[in-house]
């Protein structure tokens, strides 16, 4: 996710060009924004979604709250390599910049709920011995 953060013109511009073109866009719409600015704080949300949801992950992998459960781990290891594929492809290619949201979405969403649930379930709860 920091490398998109290098190449945010290029996927904000790759998009302004087709919203414009758009049979639903309706210049005299306020609510229908397809602004550089409006795009460019939408990618800087989701890009600070993403380093919350990581810091989450981070929190379970150091503190080894998750360490020893392996489907939890597999479901992990292989949500964010689909994660990681999905953001090279992104940046590579010059995706526009609504396709972030559905990797975010999908792939660092899911875990940090997972990361959390798993902490609920070991600190709150406590149906998980620790």
């Amino acid at each position: 996710m920091i490398m998109v953060n290098a190449t945010r013109k290029r996927n904000v511009y790759a998009s302004l060009g087709v919203v414009e073109s758009d049979s639903n866009y309706d210049p005299y719409n306020p609510n229908y924004d397809v602004s550089e600015t409006a795009a460019n704080n939408q990618l800087e949300i989701a890009l600070n979604v993403s380093y919350i949801c990581f810091a989450f992950d981070l929190l379970g992998m150091v503190g080894g709250f998750t360490l020893f459960f392996s489907k939890i781990n597999l479901f992990q290891i292989i949500v964010h390599f689909v994660g990681g594929v999905y953001t090279s492809w992104f940046i590579a290619y010059g995706w526009q910049w609504q396709s972030i949201w559905y990797i975010v979405g999908f792939t660092n969403i899911t875990t940090a709920i997972v990361e959390v649930m798993m902490l609920i379930a070991i600190f709150i709860i406590k149906i998980v011995v620790y």
